[in-house]
């Protein structure tokens, strides 16, 4: 897959094949051809016709694994595990609206911060940061922006788990996309 040596800006520009990108998400080659042909993942190319494999981006990549541990945790609907997955993956956050540090594209926020928890509730989608040690209220923030009942999963489980597959040092990786935080 790709060398620890690479930054992440290779991993933005990374191309895996089908078979690559479900090993790397942790999810079956299988549900991915059924994702795609349905058009519930975003940033693939090729696939569909006879003798052109699809490719897949580092994004697409996290988009299944994230579609993947909200369907575990109880969302039962793929298509919108798939749409909420979206928001993580493909979108970053400057988080300055709401007190928030920046969050690269597909990353959780630094572990410096804490854990990033992404939740799915009626008013759509948000992430946030969780740690025992802090008085923030995480839960409230989540409720406002997401609604009362939400499913929540631990993106930077999740993120560690596909960094893990694909053979990356994890510290190098986060440590590309903030190298402020690494510094400190």
């Amino acid at each position: 897959m790709l060398e620890t040596t690479e930054t992440v800006m290779e991993i933005y520009t990374l191309e895996l094949s089908q078979k690559d990108a479900a090993a790397a998400a942790g999810v079956t080659s299988r549900s991915v051809q059924n994702w795609c042909e349905r058009d519930y993942i975003v940033g693939h190319k090729g696939g569909g016709v006879q003798g052109k494999n699809r490719k897949f981006t580092f994004n697409s990549v996290m988009q299944l694994a994230m579609t993947e541990a909200l369907i575990v945790a109880g969302l039962s609907e793929v298509k919108k595990a798939a749409e909420a997955a979206v928001n993580f993956a493909h979108l970053g956050s400057s988080g300055e609206a709401f007190g928030l540090p920046a969050r690269a594209i597909a990353f959780p926020f630094h572990f410096r911060e804490g854990h990033t928890v992404f939740a799915v509730g009626p008013y759509g989608a948000a992430e946030a940061i969780w740690d025992a040690g802090i008085a923030h209220d995480t839960f409230g923030y989540l409720r406002e922006k997401v609604g009362a009942s939400m499913v929540i999963v631990d993106a930077t489980e999740v993120f560690v788990g596909v960094i893990n597959r694909l053979g990356l040092d994890l510290n190098d990786v986060m440590g590309s996309a903030y190298p402020e935080a690494a510094k400190a």
